[in-house]
């Protein structure tokens, strides 16, 4: 009798760790993760620096969506979603001198490009191994927000060593990217009980920039999000 209880138990663990769907099936998979994003080819160019520069570095988001999956073959399966994502860039801190002011400075902190997107990707879902996914696919964006966002101050440097600051302003200045982006889209899933764990790797296409010659800077993202796989 424990005999069988085990084996009966074994087999329902079984069952219930390989939720890959059958052929012909249909799920509804909602999604919330973090992005990690960042802007090919960005910097600030320091005035009166001499060329001097501040590179563009990756920040932190979300992400936020669901997909609609069809499993075609038991090793293949479609998805179409749409997510909410977080994406540009954020600056290390900065100061310049301010023309034709002795030992005056403009210091600037919390520098961030901000960008909103309405991601819709299209994947194709290939299963290497039992509920392991290798992920393909193209996605096309729609921005929905785009603003440039920074703290100032002015301060002066005495002769005695000392510094005189300004009260700090906040800045946030709109900005005009591309409505559209292209992106290419690659990663890895692994689920589990229907919870599935995916990173993705969207590499852009589109300038960011439009209408700016001579000059492109593309969308550079990674995503890690967990799911959940409610089959219809």
């Amino acid at each position: 009798m424990r005999k069988t209880l085990f084996t009966t138990l074994l087999l329902l663990l079984s069952a219930l760790a390989y939720s890959q769907p059958s052929a012909g099936t249909f799920s509804i998979i909602p999604r919330l993760g973090v992005s990690l994003s960042n802007l090919t080819k960005e910097s600030i160019l320091i005035a009166g620096s001499e060329g001097a520069e501040v590179k563009s570095r990756y920040k932190t988001g979300m992400i936020a969506g669901v997909d609609l999956d069809y499993q075609v073959l038991p090793s293949v399966s479609v998805s179409l979603g749409a997510y909410y994502s977080d994406q540009g860039c954020k600056y290390d801190d900065y100061e310049s001198a301010v023309t034709g002011s002795a030992n005056t400075y403009n210091g600037y902190t919390n520098l961030r490009t901000n960008l909103g997107y309405i991601n819709v990707p299209l994947m194709l879902n290939m299963y290497a191994a039992s509920n392991f996914a290798v992920k393909v696919g193209v996605q096309l964006g729609f921005n929905v927000s785009g603003k440039m966002e920074y703290t100032e101050a002015t301060f002066v440097r005495k002769d005695d060593g000392s510094t005189d600051y300004q009260r700090p302003v906040e800045h946030k200045e709109d900005i005009n990217p591309a409505t559209l982006d292209f992106s290419i889209p690659v990663g890895l899933s692994y689920e589990y009980m229907n919870v599935i764990l995916d990173a993705r790797y969207n590499i852009g296409l589109t300038n960011v920039y439009h209408g700016i010659e001579g000059f492109s800077s593309k969308n550079s993202v990674v995503t890690l999000s967990a799911a959940y796989r409610f089959k219809l």
